[in-house]
């Protein structure tokens, strides 16, 4: 990354695009070169000087870890002008071949941009709603739709919470859709505070969390958490210690919601978003829509930062492997009972459309 840098602030040029990933195949998501009408966006990029597209996908995931295709291919675009660079050692113009909505070919080149350049295009990308929290109802479908985006700060969302459950229960709201689409996940303190309007279930969050015994572990504990040092300390070293987690059980609350919950999902909900999926749908809350979460239903967490005693190379490790619920293959997400691609309104149009299926049927069963 330091070889990246100086190339950058010595005026190299890199890829002008921003890119997604999907199944493999990349997609423009933007365009920061200076002709702003070249791209609209939505194009696949099928090669880039002679290379083709899917192929570079491929090699580019040999540098991840990870267990989902998915996770990889959202890490790739992320990083995807550097590792080009990095790679392939392209710099200045790129001759691409890409394919419209249209399913038309066209053939061009494209100029690489500086540093400057990019910074200064950059300005043109629409600009995203940054709030971790939203909240709408839809009268006409009875419906309320709470977008949640992160599960990080509890007392930023128990506000959020007692003031959106407050609403739904005055405006009498029949279904609830709890959007946790591109939520990077949090804290499971948050998750427990939402459980607590939904359901009046006991539920864990975890089917169990296992922890290797090491002497780093050890004495981390010793400094960072004593009041659990002496547990810690009376396993042997590369033991590897099991906790069943206990029942938690929701407490009493009159904003309790009723109704028919819907939660939707994506490849980039992660974490305790995906735990929170998977709790949802091992106590049956509702009907879940939209894709695969990107979290496992196993993964390691709680880590904490070493450095390699010669070269002072920073890395991180982690102790524990949390087993969550929502299905029984590790190394998957928690699928959705309807899957849905989110793409565009895709997955709000198919809700819609069971909301409104559902009292249609209701109001047939009324008449009879």
């Amino acid at each position: 990354m330091d070889q990246r840098l100086q190339y950058t602030k010595e005026g190299g040029k890199s890829f002008p695009f921003f890119v997604n990933i999907v199944n493999g195949s990349i997609y423009v998501s933007f365009y920061s070169g200076n002709d702003c009408f070249l791209f609209h966006g939505g194009e696949q990029l099928l090669e880039i000087n002679g290379i083709d597209a899917v192929d570079m996908v491929h090699k580019m995931e040999g540098l991840y870890g990870g267990k989902l295709p998915t996770n990889k291919q959202r890490a790739i675009a992320n990083d995807f002008r550097f590792l080009m660079w990095l790679l392939y050692g392209f710099e200045g113009d790129y001759e691409i071949v890409t394919r419209n909505n249209n399913c038309e070919i066209r053939k061009l080149t494209v100029q690489g941009i500086g540093s400057a350049e990019f910074v200064q295009n950059i300005k043109r990308m629409p600009k995203t709603n940054s709030e971790n929290f939203s909240f709408s109802v839809n009268k006409g479908n009875e419906t309320a739709i709470m977008k949640i985006k992160s599960f990080g700060d509890l007392d930023e969302f128990s506000a959020f919470a007692d003031s959106a459950f407050a609403e739904i229960k005055k405006s009498k709201v029949k279904n609830l859709v709890i959007d946790i689409r591109n939520n990077g996940g949090g804290r499971s303190i948050v998750v427990d505070s939402l459980m607590k309007y939904i359901t009046n279930k006991p539920y864990a969050q975890y089917q169990k969390i296992e922890m290797r015994i090491s002497s780093e572990l050890k004495e981390r504990y010793k400094e960072k958490y004593p009041d659990r040092y002496e547990w810690v300390n009376g396993y042997a070293i590369d033991n590897l210690v099991v906790s069943e987690q206990n029942l938690i059980q929701p407490e009493n609350n009159d904003l309790c919601f009723q109704g028919d919950l819907f939660l939707w999902t994506n490849n980039t909900s992660f974490s305790a978003a995906a735990t929170f999926a998977g709790v949802f749908k091992s106590l049956n809350l509702g009907t879940i829509i939209g894709e695969e979460t990107g979290g496992t239903i196993a993964y390691y967490g709680d880590f904490w930062f070493l450095k390699t005693p010669y070269t002072g190379i920073t890395f991180y490790i982690s102790p524990k492997r949390f087993i969550q619920y929502g299905g029984n293959d590790f190394d998957r997400g928690v699928i959705p009972d309807y899957l849905v691609t989110d793409k565009g309104d895709s997955i709000m149009d198919f809700t819609y459309k069971l909301i409104g299926k559902k009292q249609r049927n209701a109001n047939t069963r009324y008449s009879q």
